[in-house]
């Protein structure tokens, strides 16, 4: 995961990756989200709902320039469906995000990680699979880490390396 000849990221390599502080990652041993991490959630809550509703008008845009007229009634719940499709699953995901910010409840792993991209980033430690919001070659395969997570959304907010991965 990392350029040939890097055996790990460092700790403050990490808290950069991730926009965290050391006092968020205090707070993060004690179970709390720190402020900053709260506002992220926020902000990451209210930005997919600002681009679903952007996709939303978009695609009702598109289809209204390219649909035969008369538009008969079944294209109109055939589109509502969809878009409906698309708000709830979009609702649901803020709500997550928006949740897990106003509880500020962090949980910690500890134990050697495998980080994946398959629909989307991945990353497995004490068998639980979590979003991982930085990029995947900031990871150490096999290396042990503190992993701080918000639960609701299934989402590392943090990270902090305990040992060097294998053959390190």
């Amino acid at each position: 995961m990392l350029p040939d000849g890097e055996e790990h990221v460092s700790a403050a390599e990490l808290r950069t990756a991730f926009g965290v502080t050391e006092e968020d990652i205090a707070l993060n041993a004690q179970g709390l989200l720190g402020p900053s991490q709260q506002h992220r959630l926020r902000r990451m809550g209210m930005l997919n709902g600002l681009l679903t509703l952007l996709v939303c008008v978009g695609l009702a845009a598109i289809w209204l320039a390219v649909v035969q007229r008369p538009i008969q009634w079944w294209q109109w719940l055939l589109v509502a469906g969809l878009e409906a499709a698309v708000l709830v699953a979009a609702a649901r995901w803020i709500r997550r995000l928006l949740v897990a910010a106003r509880e500020g409840v962090v949980v910690r792993h500890s134990g050697p990680i495998q980080a994946y991209a398959r629909g989307g980033r991945h990353l497995v430690v004490a068998e639980l699979t979590y979003n991982v919001p930085i990029p995947l070659r900031r990871l150490v395969q096999g290396a042990s880490y503190d992993v701080y997570v918000v639960e609701l959304p299934a989402m590392v907010v943090a990270m902090v390396p305990t040992a060097p991965g294998p053959g390190s």
